[in-house]
């Protein structure tokens, strides 16, 4: 790292910045795409399904915040180099992990708690 310069160093946090929240939104996509197809597939999607689609679901969840987690720490080597230069960094990326993280863990419990209670309440409605 000694030889970029401090601006190419927040060049790089930056675009680390924006894997992330790619990394959100693909990961929002997904939850809701799991949600809206148990809810219109109604009755249509067997039990073997429900799991395959949760299993399907969960390990997409592992594989985003592993990804997640990955550019995060990189972003904040390249930040706290930038800082030790003297760059001027405003951010509220702390603020903004633990958000995410909070979303993430309570989106997943909420989506997959949604796909099987989902069906155990139609079951009993037919």
């Amino acid at each position: 790292m000694e030889s970029m310069t401090t601006s190419e160093l927040l060049e790089f946090a930056l675009m680390l910045r924006d894997d992330m929240e790619e990394q959100f939104e693909f990961w929002l996509s997904i939850t809701f795409a799991v949600i809206v197809s148990s809810f219109f597939g109604r009755t249509r999607i067997s039990p073997s399904w429900r799991v395959v689609i949760g299993c399907l679901y969960l390990l997409s969840t592992a594989l985003f915040t592993v990804r997640y987690v990955m550019s995060s720490k990189n972003f904040q080597i390249y930040i706290e180099e930038a800082l030790v230069r003297g760059a001027k960094w405003i951010d509220a990326a702390s603020t903004m992990y633990g958000l995410r993280v909070t979303i993430l863990i309570v989106g997943t419990l909420s989506t997959v708690w949604f796909l099987y209670a989902d069906s155990k309440s139609r079951a009993r409605d037919t």
